[in-house]
């Protein structure tokens, strides 16, 4: 028996905006997408879609009546959008984004006992997350380029790397300039490349590279295993493999080499000391920090253009949550190119 129904929604912009968007609905498994046709409050184009996969039981609720959205059907729920937006993107031969609005989940009520539930409960899970992240660069003068001479290939990999806007494509290339500059393969990798990591100034340890080198295999083969992933996974530990690739490149001392043996090349002003995203900064100094607020889930970022909501049918919970009009939903039949 069906309690309720999850609506999982997410924003996604494609570059170029296509002239035709006719197909905004598919089915993948137990998951119905529905987009619709949006605005950011710049007038940028979005696509609205609302993912609608339902519960067989109902979700946990906190003594204080807070509403957990159940883990496995939000997956599955995310998995389709993704498939969605990249069918759109293949489809369509563009580029394409995903974020979220302020509100990214509701759940709707089939039964009476349902909306009795959801009535007499306080609200649904809202703890917004990001991560924090000094810009790393350097000022490329004649000493430090010198330094660089040995290591053309990792400058090439960190590189690509950044020129890479999609998570999971950053990802596999910082994985790259790991391998190439202690020239090992992944596995062999995590000893060296932690021992190295751990003798500096930003707080890691074997864990967490352990962690990244854990993501690899689903985050690039999707064979034999039943589970893949895909960029939500990935997103929230791109800022500190970032910062760690820098670190190595700069100053490793023995490049293409296991040694863990450091030099002091880059000494930055500043940047994250542990995987929870604590920040140091250096007396004097003045870095840039920036920092991506990410949805209720740690799952896309926030759209902060279109960090409300749209107007929600009446039966969709909860209610409180439906103050703002934005992104405005396009009608069909307006030009929207």
């Amino acid at each position: 028996m069906h309690l309720m129904q999850l609506v999982r929604l997410a924003l996604v912009s494609l570059s170029p905006w296509p002239d035709d968007m006719s197909g905004k609905h598919a089915t993948f498994g137990d998951v119905e997408i529905d987009a619709d046709l949006a605005r950011d409050e710049a007038g940028n184009m979005l696509l609205l879609v609302k993912a609608h996969v339902s519960l067989a039981v109902l979700p946990d609720r906190d003594a204080e009546g807070v509403v957990s959205v159940p883990l496995s059907e939000r997956h599955n729920a995310e998995a389709a959008i993704e498939t969605f937006a990249n069918l759109l993107s293949v489809s369509l031969v563009c580029k394409r984004q995903i974020s979220s609005p302020g509100v990214c989940a509701y759940l709707v009520p089939e039964s009476d006992a349902d909306r009795q539930w959801l009535t007499d409960s306080a609200g649904l899970q809202s703890d917004h997350a990001g991560f924090p992240r000094l810009p790393t660069g350097i000022m490329l003068d004649d000493p430090t380029l010198q330094a660089l001479n040995d290591r053309s290939d990792g400058v090439a990999l960190l590189a690509e790397a950044l020129s890479h806007d999609h998570a999971t494509g950053r990802f596999h290339e910082l994985i790259r300039v790991y391998e190439r500059a202690f020239a090992v393969g992944p596995y062999h990798l995590i000893d060296p490349l932690s021992a190295f990591l751990e003798t500096g100034l930003f707080g890691y340890a074997k864990d967490e590279v352990l962690d990244w080198i854990e993501r690899r295999q689903p985050a690039t083969h999707a064979d034999r295993r039943p589970e893949f992933m895909l960029e939500a996974d990935i997103a929230p530990v791109i800022a500190r493999m970032e910062q760690a690739a820098y670190d190595v490149v700069l100053n490793k001392d023995l490049w293409r080499d296991k040694s863990p043996a450091r030099r002091v090349v880059w000494d930055p002003e500043g940047g994250t000391s542990d995987r929870a995203g604590s920040m140091f900064v250096r007396k004097g100094s003045k870095p840039r920090m920036e920092f991506k607020l990410l949805d209720a889930f740690s799952a896309y970022p926030l759209h902060l253009a279109a960090a409300g909501v749209p107007n929600t049918p009446t039966d969709w919970w909860p209610r409180e949550a439906d103050e703002s009009a934005q992104p405005d939903v396009v009608a069909p039949h307006d030009d929207h190119r």
